[in-house]
């Protein structure tokens, strides 16, 4: 793959998009949730394609996550979070379309 330095800059690009999250207390020691996050992204440097050709690259991506929270966990004062986010990247260039499955861990503080 050949890639020009003409091509897409970081941070070259605006942006916009919608996150809405959802969370329930199952009981007093878990709480679960869901999220939906929906992007758009439009590049401002072209994408050189294989054929030589340049293309504005526009992206839309959707993001549905699963979230679940032990809340108090460590001595009352540290909460424990396990997040599942499955991104679904789809680009008017074809190589940059991607599937993503990401998994964290955080331990939310509390002073």
């Amino acid at each position: 793959l050949r890639v020009p330095f003409e091509e897409t800059q970081p941070g070259r690009y605006w942006e916009m998009g919608l996150r809405g999250e959802y969370f329930r207390p199952l009981n007093e020691w878990v709480i679960a949730g869901g999220s939906m996050s929906i992007g758009y992204r439009a590049y401002s440097d072209d994408t050189i394609l294989d054929d030589g050709t340049a293309k504005l690259r526009r992206d839309w991506t959707f993001i549905p996550g699963l979230a679940v929270i032990f809340p108090k966990l460590f001595k009352q004062a540290a909460d424990l979070r396990l997040d599942y986010k499955y991104e679904d990247n789809r680009s008017n260039v074809s190589f940059d379309s991607y599937v993503d499955h990401q998994f964290t861990t955080s331990v939310i503080l509390r002073f």
